[in-house]
């Protein structure tokens, strides 16, 4: 791995992980995701990372007219980086979720975006933010009493705990 690579992905990351991420900011992490695949084109977390960066640009394109063509060619740019990301390691977890991610955002297929992040879920069980892409897309899909596989055993844990007369902070 490139070091420069990957620092400019951990701090294209933690541009788009702030909430409310503005335009600027997804820009100038699309820029240092670029900066980081040039350094380093085999690097999969960094173009799944571009995937996902495009695709929420897109989410943020409106559907005016006028702006049709640009949420068109950003749309084509997440597709693109995950088209690259499959080439180099399709069943990865970054892979994965990104997939989902496209496919429920720009593709508006959820039954597509579960079967991605159910796999990237098995892939890396522990992985905090696929498991909430996940449970977010179960909620919008009105399964949210259902919790996830790798959640229900969290949610039972929890319930029983903060009921349990003998817990203990």
């Amino acid at each position: 791995m490139v070091v420069a690579a990957y620092d400019d992905y951990l701090r294209a990351r933690g541009l788009l992980d702030a909430s409310g991420t503005s335009y600027e900011q997804l820009q100038e992490a699309v820029r240092l995701l670029k900066a980081a695949l040039a350094a380093d084109p085999a690097f999969v977390d960094g173009w799944a990372l571009l995937c996902r960066a495009r695709a929420t640009r897109w989410r943020g394109s409106g559907s005016s007219n006028d702006r049709q063509a640009e949420a068109a060619a950003v749309a084509q740019e997440a597709r693109a980086a995950l088209e690259r990301a499959r080439a180099l390691a399709p069943e990865s977890a970054a892979t994965l979720k990104a997939a989902g991610f496209l496919q429920q955002t720009v593709e508006q297929d959820p039954v597509n975006a579960l079967r991605s992040l159910d796999r990237a879920v098995a892939a890396a069980p522990n992985d905090a933010e696929t498991l909430f892409f996940q449970a977010s897309l179960l909620f919008s899909l009105g399964r949210s009493t259902q919790p996830s596989r790798p959640w229900s055993g969290l949610t039972r844990s929890t319930t029983r705990t903060a009921s349990s007369p003998s817990a203990s902070p």
